[in-house]
């Protein structure tokens, strides 16, 4: 689900239950991983409430794993995404029974409470026994939701002072095969490099942006290449699953070999998963080695981690090499 922000100069902006809206709303199918992602302004003069609904359209009873769950709130001076995708990984399995009968529905997550100028980014990752409604909901009281709401109208009208963006994408982790890296034949110029979220696939890039159907309308999509208001809006919090291979074929050196993310001059926050740990950095003028791997002469390891662009829009800058750029993995 796709990135909605809510500002509040005007009550036609204001995507709440209160005025019988939710931001989000989407069918998920039984035993179908999913991923609901928000990064919400509070633009508006009150405190609001964010919270996750479910609902049971079915006769049987349905089960909800929450596999994972991450969300932070900031002030717009102190960008926290980072945490968001470091409490996302370390969380624990959490089940949910959505009955039949009676009211059908259950909370997947807690009530949040977003202040004035507050942001709140969150990553919730699920399964369900069986088909499930999953919404998305902004109120000021919990009572105002009743269950009859409808989507946030979107329109080109009020897309220049009061955005609401979300959505549905195809999927939210891709896998990335990289070539073997023989580490011998790395020199300290030559490193090997790829690009994340960047809107062109090149031979060492990967490219995580999908279209976006936006949520209560009929056919807009969000996607690369359209000019706005229907520009891109999938591209934040994709999972990407790194494997790569790694090799020292020289016969009489041992080779230390550093993972690093490029320093970026736009504002943008990273997360890597990797082994045991989990760590986001902003990556403004920062240059971060998140990994060092020693392989004798002759030998070989496997390496998989994990990547999730957490905050920004700018492409982010990866590379293997034997020059240690001075940024450790704290």
């Amino acid at each position: 689900m796709g990135k909605p922000t809510n500002r509040g100069e005007q009550q036609r902006g204001l995507a709440l239950a209160e005025h019988k809206y939710y931001i989000n709303q989407q069918p998920v199918n039984a035993n179908t991983p999913a991923m609901v992602f928000v990064s919400h302004v509070n633009s508006y003069t009150k405190p609001i409430k964010y919270r996750i609904h479910l609902y049971n359209p079915g006769s049987t009873d349905i089960i909800v794993t929450r596999t994972n769950i991450g969300f932070a709130i900031s002030s717009n001076n102190t960008y926290d995404a980072n945490k968001m995708v470091e409490s996302y990984y370390v969380t624990q399995n959490t089940q949910i029974t959505v009955p039949a009968t009676g009211s059908r529905s259950k909370w997947l997550t807690d009530a949040y409470t977003v202040n004035t100028n507050q942001t709140i980014n969150g990553m919730v990752g699920f399964k369900s026994t069986g088909k499930v409604s999953v919404t998305c909901y902004a109120f000021e009281n919990e009572s105002s939701v009743i269950g009859t709401e409808v989507a946030y109208p979107y329109s080109k009208i009020y897309s220049d002072d009061i955005t609401v963006y979300s959505g549905i994408g195809e999927k939210f982790s891709l896998n990335v095969n990289h070539p073997t890296l023989d580490v011998s034949k790395l020199s300290r110029t030559t490193p090997y490099r790829y690009i994340t979220n960047s809107p062109t696939i090149t031979d060492n890039s990967s490219n995580e942006i999908t279209p976006i159907k936006l949520v209560g309308t009929a056919n807009y999509i969000a996607e690369l290449g359209k000019a706005e208001p229907y520009h891109n809006v999938g591209n934040w919090s994709t999972i990407y699953k790194h494997k790569m291979k790694l090799q020292n074929t020289s016969t009489s050196n041992k080779i230390k070999v550093y993972g690093y993310i490029g320093a970026n001059p736009n504002e943008n926050t990273h997360c890597v998963a990797y082994g045991s740990k989990i760590k986001g950095t902003p990556l403004q003028g920062k240059t971060w080695r998140w990994c060092e791997i020693e392989l004798l002469a002759g030998e070989e390891t496997t390496v998989e981690w994990e990547t999730i662009l957490a905050g920004g829009t700018a492409s982010t800058a990866h590379a293997w090499s034997i020059c240690d750029p001075g940024s450790d993995w704290k």
